[in-house]
């Protein structure tokens, strides 16, 4: 996997996964869920907090991410905001991601990508929390700037049998697939570092 060893396999979830058995999830060998926070600002996931309420009920480590619809450096940092305050009553294992691909970023320029993607991250960072940005190799590749993309871990989205993105990645969704406890299929996602603690 370009010379990166799978560390965890985990899943993304958002209200389309509907109701989830968490237990079920986490027994079939699931090592991490990603549960969508946000879109935008005044967006939150309807099933979000149930979502991260039950994860810790059965102990799956968890991390967050959040839809961004920022067309401003300045709001994106109040989404980072946002997903802060409602991530703020648990524990967080895993990053809080930034879900870059919404149509709109395409009409601006290269420079103004990377100022919003930066903003968020860095909002993130203070807050206390792991950032990260997510997107698919394209956009990866010819849409954001290098340097963002070599400051901020990487979730890449590339829904093939092996990544052929050329740059620095610490997570991998390579498709989706069916787990237990889950109506319908599911993003599956590869962690390439270690996020959690190793158990004593």
């Amino acid at each position: 996997m370009n010379e990166r060893r799978i560390v965890q396999t985990g899943i993304d979830v958002s209200r389309y996964q509907g109701k989830i058995d968490w237990a079920r999830v986490k027994a079939g060998g699931t090592g991490f869920a990603i549960i969508k926070c946000t879109q935008g600002v005044n967006t939150v996931d309807p099933e979000f907090h149930r979502n991260m309420r039950n994860c810790a009920a059965v102990g799956l480590p968890v991390g967050a991410y959040v839809y961004s619809r920022a067309r401003t450096a300045f709001a994106a940092a109040e989404e980072a905001e946002r997903a802060a305050e409602e991530c703020a009553p648990y524990h967080l294992d895993y990053p809080i991601a930034m879900d870059f691909e919404a149509a709109q970023f395409l009409a601006m320029p290269k420079k103004t990508r990377g100022a919003i993607i930066d903003a968020f991250c860095t909002r993130i960072e203070a807050r206390g929390y792991k950032p990260m940005l997510y997107s698919s190799k394209y956009w990866l590749s010819a849409l954001i700037p290098s340097e963002t993309t070599r400051r901020w871990d990487v979730w890449l989205a590339q829904y093939a049998p092996r990544p052929t993105y050329s740059g620095d990645f610490t997570m991998w969704q390579r498709g989706t697939g069916k787990v237990d406890g889950i109506a319908g299929r599911v993003d599956i996602d590869i962690c390439c570092l270690l996020y959690t603690s190793p158990s004593p």
